[in-house]
């Protein structure tokens, strides 16, 4: 019955896949078209809306900022990685379609320059990241409160009610605003549900006991993948950069933004192609998450017993009050973007590579490694405070001992 329901979703997200790139094929320039018309109109007869659109479409990219730090917080290891990982491939993934389309936006493409009230946006504009990331990050959150808290199912249609909602807000804002149009973000929806489904409907990692989801971090096969996908990036990245910056397109576009942006050649790294680029390499946040959890579970295994439903939610799992376990997840988030500090304070004129690398790749890869690695924090909350986490229970022992036998044995 299971792998029927398996196939059955399978077969759905494949199905809606094809339909949303047949859509976005078939209609892209009629929608175009139309889009530039309702932003002018929009734009001319609500001037007042302007403002408030532009605060509101900021919500639809402060994960990093907000979101991802919420759910750390609240709720268990196996959830915010879920989240974590679907926020961040997310981006990554939306810059790699941006640059394999290479679509300008609305107000760059079109005669009708003077329509624009608004901050012109750099980067390619096909499919909207804003609208991308708000799908996979609302509906990230409705799963993962319905999932944690069990809601019946009149909650669970006022969650996704309230984030469809949200969702069209985002898209809305994007194209009266006059830098997506209404194909743009109608893709980027697409493709944050196909994100959404596959790994909240699909492969479900927050659901699984603790032994099965910790226990994929120790398997040899799963770093392998791991590294095929970071050298695949990188090698995109550096192929991608050079092949779309001698495109006489993108030359044409680059020519627009610096003319209508007022900024000189020495902007470069912050306009189309590299912009995008830069932000493929989100990929780093989620092998760093990987890495330290691998580490985490290997000390885990080794000095704390094999306790990992303790591991996997310890505000719940401790004698500690609720608001000392919050403090020290928030210590630790705290430590984790302080290497966002390299961003600030970096020196002018790198080299392009080595600004990708040593102020976009490492800052992502420490950020996931230290939120869900060994760090001391999380290692010193199970020293203090947990009389019971150095004793050894016979049963849960042998229940949570990593490698042995098949999955469903071992939850029998």
């Amino acid at each position: 019955m299971g792998n029927k329901i398996q196939l059955t979703k399978i077969i759905f997200i494949s199905v809606f896949t094809i339909i949303a790139i047949g859509v976005e094929f078939a209609y892209r320039h009629p929608l175009f078209d139309k889009s530039v018309d309702i932003a002018i109109s929009i734009q001319n007869t609500f001037d007042f809306s302007i403002g408030f659109f532009q605060i509101y479409t900021w919500i639809g990219v402060i994960d990093a900022y907000f979101y991802i730090p919420l759910v750390f917080l609240l709720f268990p290891i196996s959830y915010s990685y879920t989240f974590f990982i679907t926020s961040m491939l997310s981006t990554h993934f939306c810059n790699y379609a941006k640059l394999i389309y290479g679509e300008g936006r609305p107000y760059l493409l079109t005669d009708k320059e003077e329509f624009l009230k608004t901050k012109a946006e750099k980067g390619y504009g096909n499919p909207s990241g804003h609208s991308f990331q708000s799908t996979i990050i609302f509906l990230g959150l409705s799963q993962i409160l319905i999932d944690y808290f069990k809601l019946g199912k009149i909650n669970c249609a006022i969650l996704y009610a309230i984030s469809a909602f949200l969702i069209y807000l985002i898209n809305f804002s994007r194209v009266i605003l006059g830098v997506h149009s209404i194909n743009q973000v109608i893709f980027g929806d697409c493709l944050g549900f196909i994100l959404y489904f596959i790994i909240y409907k699909i492969f479900q990692p927050h659901l699984k006991e603790p032994i099965i989801f910790f226990e994929k971090f120790v398997k040899a096969k799963f770093h392998i993948i791991n590294t095929i996908f970071l050298v695949i990036s990188f090698i995109y990245v550096i192929v991608g950069a050079n092949i779309c910056d001698k495109q006489n397109d993108y030359q044409e576009l680059k020519t627009k933004v610096i003319e209508r942006l007022g900024i000189n050649e020495d902007g470069q790294l912050t306009i189309l192609t590299p912009n995008s680029i830069a932000k493929c390499l989100n990929i780093m946040a989620y092998i760093g998450a990987n890495c330290g959890i691998s580490i985490l579970v290997q000390y885990t295994k080794t000095r704390l017993g094999s306790k990992f439903d303790k591991l996997n939610n310890y505000n719940r799992n401790t004698e500690k009050p609720w608001y000392i376990c919050l403090l020290i997840r928030a210590l630790a988030l705290l430590i984790s973007y302080l290497p966002y500090l390299a961003i600030i304070f970096r020196p002018k004129g790198l080299n392009v590579y080595v600004y990708y690398i040593v102020f976009n790749a490492l800052p992502m890869f420490l950020l996931g490694f230290v939120i869900f690695g060994p760090n001391i924090i999380l290692i010193l909350s199970f020293k203090f405070g947990n009389k019971d986490i150095n004793i050894i229970d016979t049963l849960i022992d042998s229940e949570y001992n990593l490698g042995i036998g098949d999955d469903e044995e071992k939850l029998e």
